[in-house]
């Protein structure tokens, strides 16, 4: 099954980025196309021939942010050195035999690398380069605004004391309730001087006690209406930490975050990536461990998503909004 059709909407401009990008679509997409049954080492071949053109695609990439001064481009680059990392974490693994289905693991991770750090990541920089000519306006400067995750989460209030094209410097008025990371995809809300409220949105790249520094706003014409409300599940799940992979149960989830149970333990504070499957699509998300018990055996973790892409947070609130209508449906048949 195809992973993801290349398209004109991912074309940056830049010939041979946009050349090595359909190169990695291609050999992605006729791997997940093919019916063979692909031995450990055919996918070791095509892991370590990925391995290589994705390594020179993202030196290339990397000098070519640096010219163009990119904010994030260090965030960038820790991005590609955990998908490198990642292919060779895979290619280990396949070779154990507790593991099944090695195929079905190969094609998770060639998703995540067209459906997200493409599609969605590299973007983000295509947008940069070219919303260097847009601005925001003056007009905001002086502004109150209320700040927030994309899931409506508020991380505080703040003025509005710089605009610079699409960059936007903001300084704290209110206690920060959650502190912002670097490449957070933020809202942010202020009152017009026709007593309207605009949103845009922005994502961080440098952040304080006192200022919030943000790039690529865009002006959207209303917010979606989302609440940050967790639904019961039972899906399964497969965890992967820097050392292992193991399986779990995602017993709750929601735009920020999920509630995991697994017979694994895992350290407080620890980065993991969680796959799972929902509506069909498959999901490959990074959290951090912010709350852990134990009982009979069982460990239960609170995980908080880490930059969850928009892409991402759109499918979490369809099915989440999908599981609480069934269950309103539900309750009025009762």
């Amino acid at each position: 099954m195809l992973i993801r059709a290349w398209s004109n909407e991912f074309i940056s401009g830049f010939s041979e980025i946009d050349r090595q990008h359909q190169e990695i679509f291609n050999m992605c997409n006729e791997l997940a196309e093919s019916r063979e049954v692909f031995t450990v080492e055919a996918l070791h071949t095509f892991l370590d021939l990925l391995y290589d053109i994705c390594r020179g695609h993202f030196e290339l990439e990397q000098k070519f942010m640096e010219r163009q001064k990119f904010p994030l481009v260090e965030f960038h680059a820790k991005e590609h050195e955990d998908l490198l990392r990642e292919n060779r974490r895979i290619k280990d693994f396949i070779k154990s035999s507790s593991l099944s289905q090695p195929i079905k693991k190969v094609n998770a991770y060639t998703s995540e690398l067209l459906n997200g750090h493409i599609a969605e990541d590299d973007m983000v920089f295509v947008k940069y380069f070219k919303n260097k000519e847009f601005s925001l306006g003056s007009g905001f400067i002086g502004r109150r605004c209320d700040v927030l995750l994309m899931s409506n989460e508020s991380i505080g209030t703040g003025r509005i004391i710089g605009v610079k094209g699409s960059d936007v410097t903001i300084s704290n008025m209110g206690s920060i309730i959650i502190p912002v990371r670097l490449n957070d995809m933020v809202k942010i809300t202020s009152m017009s001087e026709s007593l309207e409220n605009q949103t845009f949105i922005a994502r961080v790249y440098y952040s304080t006690r006192d200022v919030v520094k943000l790039f690529n706003a865009t002006l959207i014409q209303s917010a979606s209406d989302r609440s940050f409300i967790r639904v019961a599940t039972n899906l399964k799940a497969e965890i992967l930490t820097p050392d292992s992979i193991f399986s779990g149960t995602i017993v709750d989830l929601s735009i920020g975050g999920m509630m995991l149970k697994t017979s694994h333990e895992i350290s407080e504070s620890e980065d993991v990536r969680v796959e799972f499957e929902i509506g069909g699509r498959q999901m490959r998300l990074r959290g951090r461990v912010v709350r852990t018990s134990s009982k009979d055996g069982v460990h239960t973790y609170g995980l908080r998503f880490i930059n969850l892409r928009m892409g991402d947070s759109d499918k979490i609130h369809s099915y989440v909004f999908g599981l609480q209508t069934a269950s309103r449906k539900r309750t009025m048949d009762d």
